[in-house]
């Protein structure tokens, strides 16, 4: 996994606002870095998160939904101009946040208790440095 696992230990799991985060490869959704086993999200839902991140059109979210770790999340909010590469997406007391950079894509999940800005922001953070770095 490299270099990019200390993305996910240090400064997405690490700072307390999810529990679980992937980075990938938007070319290929092949993962480059993870830190969970319990909530392992598929390639069949790194593909459909890609999808959202790279059409023109993410509102699809909002119709259908998006699944990680088998849960079905719902769309609560879309990539808009002031942060082009964000989705956020809502389960029960829980959510995630995913972004892009230029080529990777970032996905923060998180659970009861956290603030789920804080979640964003901090996806949003890691993307935009990894795509400030040529990635």
């Amino acid at each position: 996994m490299g270099d990019y696992q200390a993305y996910i230990d240090d400064s997405l799991v690490g700072s307390g606002h999810m529990h679980t985060a992937y980075i990938w490869t938007l070319a290929d959704n092949g993962y480059v870095a993870y830190n969970s086993t319990e909530w392992a999200v598929q390639p069949e839902e790194i593909a459909k998160l890609t999808q959202l991140l790279t059409t023109g059109d993410a509102n699809d979210v909002f119709v259908s939904g998006c699944h990680l770790a088998g849960e079905k999340y719902i769309g609560i909010r879309p990539r808009n101009a002031e942060q082009a590469s964000l989705i956020v997406v809502k389960l029960k007391d829980g959510g995630a946040a995913f972004a892009k950079s230029g080529t990777m894509g970032v996905l923060g999940i998180y659970g009861a208790g956290v603030n789920p800005a804080d979640c964003n922001t901090t996806v949003v953070s890691i993307a935009d440095y990894l795509a400030q770095n040529g990635l």
